[in-house]
């Protein structure tokens, strides 16, 4: 099979940040040009066809070493890819865990270091919008600016290995290493996110608390009572997330003991959904208190637009002795009451 002659060159990366694509987007946009048509069927994406043009495996028994990457200039080009993209494929990994799509309602890219997001102000009731007379006026919605911009924290890990050990290292292993990698930045962002979602971003806004009906204890009543509260403000909860003590709690209570419930837990391992809530599972989550949220209306996540999770010419040029695979974010309130605290004690 024939594969697109793209010339391969380290100022991609660069190019597909200004156009605000990803590489493989950007490779993809190089075929089109060069009048390349994927065939008809085909499970390959314009990154995955460069590898195959270089005859790079990267799985299976027969997955080729690191050096592979280097057997020519235009080849290297593709392992500031191959990287990024088993990072991010580590941000998935952890079934019942809280992941920073759980939080994030929607994304923003900037080229700016700082960010100020918006803030909703409402004049009156809701229940005020109905009909006003011929010369009344209705209660106005206004959007400003929140006052104090929100932090952007570089996430990242530092990865360090000489180009003698990695290039005899066999591709999907060290894809391996990278996932893993990929997971501790993942729960990082979601470990601050959770506690942007709990205190705020910094503009007073806080997530609002109800307590326990017996204090020290959780009960049924109490996670009816926090699934309906919300409700009442015009929020549906889409998550809770706890820590193991308070997970163990809910999923052996009497009233989410549903047989269908209990055979999917044993067959697949993700656990039930109480109320109909997904039931996020994180170390990181406030010991004794139940965090609940509507997902669609509670946090944006705010990144550097077109960054790079690793620096591509270090790579290329084999400078390993360290490599700093990181990501720029940060996380903004959308409305404070969209999330909930349950406090146990």
């Amino acid at each position: 099979m024939s594969y697109p002659e793209i010339k391969l060159d380290a100022g991609m990366y660069e190019e597909a940040r200004k156009q605000g694509v990803t590489f493989t987007e950007y490779l993809a946009r190089l075929e089109r040009e060069v009048g390349y048509e994927p065939p008809r069927g085909s499970q390959l994406d314009a990154f995955e066809r460069q590898l195959a043009r270089w005859g790079i495996v990267v799985k299976g028994p027969q997955a080729s070493l690191v050096e592979a990457f280097y057997q020519t200039y235009e080849s290297s080009v593709l392992f500031p890819e191959f990287i990024n993209r088993q990072v991010r494929m580590g941000f998935q990994l952890g079934q019942n865990e809280l992941k920073v799509e759980d939080l994030v309602a929607t994304t923003s890219q900037i080229d700016a270091a700082a960010y100020r997001s918006l803030k909703v102000n409402d004049e009156g009731e809701p229940e005020e919008i109905l009909r006003v007379g011929e010369f009344g006026e209705f209660p106005a919605t206004t959007l400003t600016y929140q006052e104090n911009e929100i932090k952007l924290i570089k996430f990242g890990r530092r990865l360090q290995a000489s180009y003698e050990v990695l290039r005899r290292t066999k591709v999907d292993l060290l894809a391996v290493h990278l996932r893993l990698l990929g997971l501790k930045m993942r729960r990082a962002m979601a470990r601050w996110g959770l506690e942007v979602l709990i205190n705020g971003d910094g503009n007073a806004n806080p997530a609002p608390t109800v307590g326990a009906s017996s204090p020290g204890t959780l009960a049924y009543a109490d996670l009816v009572g926090l699934f309906l509260e919300i409700q009442d403000d015009g929020y549906d909860p889409t998550h809770w997330v706890v820590d193991l003590t308070q997970a163990k709690a809910i999923l052996t209570m009497t009233e989410f003991k549903d047989p269908q419930a209990g055979f999917n837990f044993q067959r697949t391992g993700e656990m039930i959904s109480p109320l109909g809530v997904t039931l996020r599972l994180f170390k990181y989550a406030p010991k004794n208190r139940v965090v609940e949220w509507d997902q669609k209306a509670a946090l944006e996540l705010v990144e550097e637009a077109g960054g790079q999770l690793v620096d591509s010419d270090r790579v290329i040029s084999r400078q390993f002795e360290e490599i700093v695979i990181s990501h720029v974010a940060g996380f903004a309130k959308i409305y404070p009451e969209a999330a909930r605290v349950l406090v146990i004690s």
